[in-house]
């Protein structure tokens, strides 16, 4: 599990079936990486993925020639965690 704060969204719809999905950049005090958020689990969270929000999420690392990002397999807003 990991945690960042969100900066950038940019939500997508596929070619093959019109679903929405998001490209997102997280950003903790050590940088920041994109996350890449596929219909499934962005119709599961899609409340998750605010400007500015504070996001948990877990993940698998995807390496591609542009550089690492995260393929989201669960996202859980901060906020509605707290007590």
């Amino acid at each position: 599990m990991l945690a960042g704060s969100i900066g950038a969204i940019k939500q997508v719809t596929t070619k093959k079936n019109n679903d929405r999905m998001a490209f997102v950049t997280v950003f903790d005090e050590t940088g920041s990486i994109e996350l890449i958020i596929f219909p499934r689990v962005f119709a599961q969270s899609q409340s998750t993925w605010r400007d500015n929000g504070v996001v948990i999420f877990k993940g698998r690392i995807d390496q591609k020639d542009e550089g690492l990002s995260i393929i989201v397999e669960k996202a859980v807003d901060l906020e509605k965690m707290a007590v």
